[in-house]
């Protein structure tokens, strides 16, 4: 038995021989090691690369939005007075109850209603309408009138200004030329008779240190001259301005006496305009380009040491384009106080 179990061994051990692998001597190259790619997973790296593509998109954007924006600005506008250094305030309730006192003080009456309603909103119901055209200066000096397509009074410039019709003479179809309605302080782009201050065409400026008031384009700029506020200087984008400048009057001479002589010892005084509104009385020039006004009461009588000389000046224009707006600055014209009359 045992000798049976030995021969099975030996059997098994020559079928492992005859079964097992040869042993091959191979020999084994590898890559040398400079030539070896490491590869490395870097999470700062994958960071750059998404910030570099949100600043990209970032920059993108912003060049977008400002190209966006140029493109929808609205065309230019007519270029803007600078801004005005002198104050500009609204003549108040307040401004026309000082008018009423110190008038009734001195009068020992109740004041006008006329210059109750001119000191808040100068009005001219009582005097007839007085057409641009015959106030317009026809002096053969200096520049003339502007062009008018419509003949109402109100040059081509001042239109555009103030949002009329430069080819209807009446623009808002009231029965008054343009001209007319704004040199009389009323809207002429509204037909209910709607009053110059509320139309957004014109602005208000007071002078509390000689106590006047009165309105002039919305458009241009106001600015006192001096810190003694003896002259402001109203002005237009174009250059053309009006000067409202104080000058003494120690004799308290009445306008067209103090014009006579100051001004023009020789002038026919029969050919002169002259104008009474707002408890003022004023003469024009025979250009039209200046008006001298003294304050006066109810009988005439001079109040105040001072003319208010108003002047128009075209500056270096070859044409003279705010003729009627100088008449409309002129009629608004009012004094809101009496605390400097001697």
């Amino acid at each position: 038995m045992f000798d049976l179990v030995e021969e099975d061994l030996s059997k098994q051990e020559e079928v492992k021989k005859e079964t097992a692998i040869p042993k091959v001597d191979a020999v084994v190259y590898t890559m040398p090691e400079k030539f070896r790619r490491t590869v490395k997973t870097s999470n700062s790296k994958f960071v750059l690369i998404i910030i570099a593509i949100l600043a990209f998109l970032a920059i993108t954007a912003t060049v977008l939005f400002l190209i966006f924006t140029q493109t929808k600005q609205p065309p230019p506008q007519e270029p803007v007075a600078p801004p005005v250094e002198e104050t500009k305030k609204k003549i108040t309730e307040e401004a026309a109850q000082a008018e009423e006192a110190a008038t009734s003080t001195e009068n020992g009456t109740e004041t006008p209603e006329v210059l109750e309603e001119a000191t808040s909103t100068p009005a001219f119901e009582n005097e007839e309408a007085t057409s641009t055209q015959e106030i317009a200066p026809v002096s053969g000096n200096g520049p003339v009138i502007g062009l008018d397509s419509d003949a109402d009074g109100l040059s081509d410039v001042e239109e555009r200004m103030y949002n009329t019709n430069s080819q209807v003479q009446d623009s808002d179809g009231d029965g008054f030329s343009d001209g007319e309605e704004l040199e009389n302080l009323f809207d002429p782009t509204r037909i209910d008779g709607a009053k110059l201050e509320i139309s957004g065409l014109a602005s208000p400026f007071t002078n509390r240190t000689f106590s006047y008031a009165l309105f002039y384009p919305a458009s241009w700029s106001a600015r006192a001259v001096n810190q003694s506020d003896r002259e402001v200087v109203f002005g237009s984008a174009s250059g053309e301005f009006v000067s409202v400048a104080i000058q003494d009057n120690p004799s308290q001479l009445s306008a067209i006496d103090w014009y006579v002589s100051t001004k023009d010892p020789s002038a026919d005084t029969s050919t002169l305009k002259t104008l009474s509104l707002n408890n003022w009385s004023a003469v024009l020039d025979p250009a039209g380009r200046a008006a001298y006004l003294v304050k006066t009461d109810t009988a005439g009588a001079i109040l105040a040491p001072y003319v208010y000389l108003l002047t128009y000046n075209p500056n270096t224009s070859a044409e003279a384009q705010f003729q009627t707006s100088f008449m409309m600055m002129i009629r608004s014209f009012v004094f809101t106080d009496l605390s400097f009359v001697r």
